[in-house]
């Protein structure tokens, strides 16, 4: 792969500097908290390039010498990793990679890293925020996320979704050389970018994913339709027996083998979806308690700890977060 494209981060700069204590804090502040040791007496000479889109931020950082990198509270973000130029060693926790150009590794939330750079080591970094992947993983599982999704280390760089990956990053680069906002964009650039992660990375939801994908029998498909048309109506299983004429074990187990979850769950799940979609567009008069009731939560406290676990924040801050 060819990495002519990334010089065009360069009209984006964000630190240039061979300050200690300014590297430490700027790249801290820009990409994620660390430790920084310098090895050796070089001066540490850095460049920082850097764009920001949506839930998103890319970045071109290189050390001109050699560094230890510790990260220890990853907790917010996700960061995919190439390396352009020299080479460098990261490991996550017992698992360890060497990373050459073009090679790709991931970082994910709650692992202890630590990276060893040579003194020529230049990578592109793809910041991606934890709580907008884990939304966008649920919607596509239309149910919520039990466990934390967390990426293999080591990424196969000669895969087919990889190379996307590179050309997906050769494009970005380029829209915003011209485009230095690209606001118009983001929204669908996030949707694709987001997909491509989920379904080209290997990662610990990548068989739900792959899953997700087969054809639902056509009960299933029935019953799943239903929920989400009568979501504002009381959804009772003997209902939703009678309407599949299947029965109460067969509905359980379709969804169980299916979608990986039951019949409450998704119904619970759909209603997430639907309140978080409201509360966004929905004009001032809206208060929380009118949205519930709107779609018949009646035991408010505990739908608000399941919203709370699957976007991040309590019903009545999205509703404040609404664009005007």
């Amino acid at each position: 792969m060819v990495f002519e494209d990334f010089e065009l981060l360069a009209r984006h700069d964000l630190l240039r500097s061979c300050d200690y204590d300014e590297i430490k804090e700027q790249v801290g502040r820009y990409i994620c908290p660390h430790q920084l040791e310098v090895l050796g007496a070089d001066p540490v000479e850095t460049r920082l390039n850097g764009i920001f889109f949506g839930p998103f931020a890319l970045f071109d950082l290189s050390y001109d010498a050699p560094v230890v990198i510790r990260v220890s509270d990853l907790d917010d973000c996700y960061l995919v990793r190439v390396t352009l130029q020299g080479s460098c060693e990261v490991a996550l926790g017992s698992k360890r990679t060497m990373m050459q150009p073009g090679k790709v590794s991931v970082s994910s939330p709650t692992a202890i890293s630590q990276i060893v750079t040579d003194g020529k080591c230049r990578n592109l970094i793809l910041r991606i925020d934890r709580t907008a992947l884990e939304v966008f993983l649920q919607e596509r599982l239309n149910r919520s996320l039990r466990d934390l999704v967390v990426f293999d280390v080591d990424v196969d760089h000669l895969q087919a979704g990889v190379t996307a990956l590179y050309h997906t990053f050769n494009y970005i680069c380029r829209l915003f050389s011209v485009n230095t906002s690209a606001n118009g964009l983001v929204e669908g650039l996030t949707g694709y970018l987001m997909n491509l992660l989920l379904t080209q990375l290997p990662h610990t939801y990548s068989e739900a994913i792959a899953v997700a994908n087969i054809p639902l029998p056509y009960h299933l498909k029935l019953v799943c339709s239903y929920i989400r048309d009568h979501l504002d109506e009381p959804l009772a299983l003997s209902t939703l027996c009678a309407l599949s004429g299947v029965s109460n074990r067969t509905l359980q187990t379709s969804f169980k083998h299916f979608m990986q979850t039951t019949p409450l769950a998704y119904i619970r799940d759909m209603r997430l979806n639907a309140v978080h979609a409201q509360l966004l567009i929905s004009g001032s008069p809206t208060t929380v308690t009118n949205v519930l009731q709107r779609y018949g939560i009646n035991s408010p406290s505990l739908f608000i700890k399941a919203y709370r676990r699957r976007f991040g924040c309590v019903p009545s801050q999205t509703l404040r977060s609404r664009p005007d």
